[in-house]
């Protein structure tokens, strides 16, 4: 985290080690996403996508032992509440 001058420095092995998690897991989340802009839309699917990043935050601080920062809680309330505003809140007709 480059906030708190937590840098590291990749080596060949981390990059490999980066490539292999991000290869099939991302591939996995494009699968599932697809099958959901089948299931649900494309609008209510693309709700599903602003709370990945909520979602891994939780589970890396349940399953990994992270640590949550406060700009990371604000981040979380920013996301949550913008989806709120889109769900909730609809256009008056006829405006644009």
């Amino acid at each position: 985290e480059l906030f708190n001058d937590e840098r590291s420095a990749m080596t060949i092995n981390g990059l490999l080690a980066l490539a292999y998690l991000a290869g099939p897991g991302g591939a996995l989340m494009y699968y599932l996403y697809n099958r959901s802009v089948e299931t649900l839309g494309a609008s209510r699917a693309s709700m599903l996508l602003y709370l990945q990043t909520v979602f891994v935050a939780i589970l890396a601080y349940l399953l990994l032992g992270e640590n949550l920062h406060d700009y990371d809680l604000v981040g979380a309330a920013f996301i949550v509440a913008g989806i709120v505003l889109a769900t909730v809140v609809k256009p008056i007709p006829g405006k644009a």
